[in-house]
């Protein structure tokens, strides 16, 4: 073999390592996102446009000739994607919430490996050519999202099988538990938060397993069921998330709870729903599902409150006399202070190390159902005290000099975002918002995000919008805010919450400590 043909063989070898590297890191990537989109293969398709990019590219690359000399044919296109996985390892990085390798996504990551090797290796049997088998490679690395897909629809049968089999597994499990009392929480926004304040306060008296962070699918519950439920447990909390009528009502077909609370019916996830009586009917399938049972409603809830389910056993729970159980005498500082008036109960001046006036109803629902659970009021004190935020949400992060991140980017509806505005307001210094919009709320969604945009204008010192302009998410909160009259030396817009970050930490606004508020759905497949 001549010196040439090593250094030609070298080179090829070097680009294909390179063209490895960067489908492995895009499949990490598009999985993510496929995740997130719980493997709805439309929706994520519809909302990976910027996926044809690169597609393109490959197949523009792929289709001319083979002209240039070999060493061009392979490092030009090696360098392009070797810029390509530096800007996607820099997202993988900053994710908020990376992918989880599941026994689905080995699965996956097997098929999809299989269909790039049928498109790289197939072809190149005929081809004697190893620019154009490098350029197969190329395209077939450049058509991962579409190739995942393609993956995910050959594994329906055998996804379907499994599914069947774990839940099978889990309704066995929680049929033989005799004894144990089930709670099923929904709502438009909170019920994550209630979920958490809730498992920490009943833990003083019950062994209590709550599904993990937003669990809320059958899938997530059944694998909470199947990994993390034990023969000794006593209470078991289910968070239940719904984009589709009829998601609450299976969910409690699988768990069959006894007790429901509905933290708040509200906008979240108009896009799905299409109206306001689709998202309160679905909700309301969990008060169907507890009848005979116990059902406690948030009463400051304007929705709920003028719609109310019918259920024969009610506690109607906030922040006004009218209700059941509220609370009063609210105030906050290092965190919030307030008394609850139960039937059973008074309790004075209790106290929970978290943000946001609003978070008092979530903790007065929380406490409503621990004193229907029996909980003394020592318990429910010490209960309190052991509460922390969930992650995301209002989650106050170790301070940097005299900056303070205040991390509620798994906010995504209307009041939810006000309300941590108002919590971002509550602490004694500057305050600056970093958001990209909301999502998920249908045709309203440039009319709420640009009302949302005047509110944060109106409250903070200074708005950072992640996004583009003229968009309905971003660039509508951005028009909100300059049309509230905002100075352009207070008001950004950057393509990046990284970026964003930066410059918000070195923005002077004149006083000493600065809070920056990360809020709204700030999802990875956006950035």
């Amino acid at each position: 073999m001549t010196l040439e043909m090593q250094n030609k063989l070298l080179v090829y070898f070097l680009s294909a390592v390179v063209a490895a590297g960067f489908a492995a890191l895009y499949f990490r990537l598009s999985a993510m996102h496929f995740q997130q989109f719980s493997y709805k293969r439309l929706k994520f398709l519809s909302h990976r446009a910027p996926a044809l990019v690169p597609l393109l590219l490959g197949i523009a690359f792929f289709a001319i000739p083979v002209t240039l000399r070999f060493l061009y044919s392979l490092v030009i296109p090696s360098i392009v994607l070797i810029a390509a996985s530096f800007i996607i390892y820099k997202k993988l990085r900053h994710v908020k919430k990376p992918l989880v390798v599941t026994a689905r996504v080995k699965r996956l990551i097997a098929v999809t490996f299989l269909l790039e090797l049928c498109i790289i290796i197939v072809p190149s049997l005929f081809l004697k050519s190893l620019p154009r088998a490098f350029k197969l490679e190329v395209l077939a690395a450049c058509a991962t999202p579409f190739l995942l897909v393609a993956a995910d629809i050959l594994l329906i049968p055998e996804e379907k099988r499994i599914n069947k089999k774990y839940t099978r597994e889990a309704v066995h499990i929680l049929r033989s538990q005799k004894r144990m009392k089930i709670v099923g929480i929904t709502g438009s926004y909170g019920k994550t938060s209630v979920k958490e304040y809730l498992a920490a306060i009943l833990d003083e008296k019950y062994r209590t397993l709550a599904t993990p962070a937003s669990y809320n699918t059958p899938l997530g519950v059944v694998r909470t069921v199947r990994e993390s439920m034990r023969s000794t447990d006593e209470v078991f909390i289910c968070e239940m998330g719904a984009r589709n009528r009829g998601d609450i009502a299976e969910l409690c077909d699988l768990v069959q709870p006894q007790v429901g609370i509905i933290t708040a019916v509200g906008q979240q996830h108009l896009e799905y729903f299409k109206t306001q009586e689709a998202i309160t009917a679905t909700k309301y399938e969990l008060a169907e599902a507890v009848l005979g049972g116990h059902l406690f409603l948030n009463w400051d809830n304007e929705i709920i409150r003028k719609n109310p389910p019918v259920n024969l056993a009610v506690t109607r729970y906030g922040t006004t006399p009218d209700c059941d159980v509220y609370a009063y005498d609210i105030s906050v500082g290092s965190g919030l202070t307030f008394s609850v008036h139960t039937p059973e109960l008074e309790l004075t001046e209790l106290h929970a190390a978290i943000l946001g006036r609003h978070n008092v109803v979530n903790l007065t629902g929380a406490i409503a159902a621990a004193v229907h659970f029996g909980l003394s009021e020592k318990q429910i004190r010490v209960g309190l005290r052991r509460i922390k935020a969930p992650n995301h949400r209002l989650e106050v992060r170790p301070s940097v000099g005299t900056v303070t991140i205040i991390d509620d980017a798994y906010n995504s509806n209307p009041q939810g975002a006000r309300s941590a505005v108002d919590a971002l307001c509550e602490t004694d210094g500057s305050h600056v918002i970093i958001t990209p919009g909301m999502v998920e709320l249908g045709e309203r969604q440039t009319e709420l995000n640009r009302e949302f945009g005047t509110y944060a204008a109106s409250k903070c010192d200074a708005v950072y919008v992640v996004g583009r302009e003229g968009s309905a998410t971003g660039g509508a909160v951005y028009d909100g805010a300059k049309q509230a009259g905002l100075p352009e030396n207070r008001l950004f817009l950057f393509r990046n919450v990284t970026d964003a970050i930066d410059h918000a930490r070195m923005l002077n606004l004149g006083i000493r400590h600065k809070y920056i508020l990360l809020e709204n759905d700030l999802p990875d497949n956006l950035m």
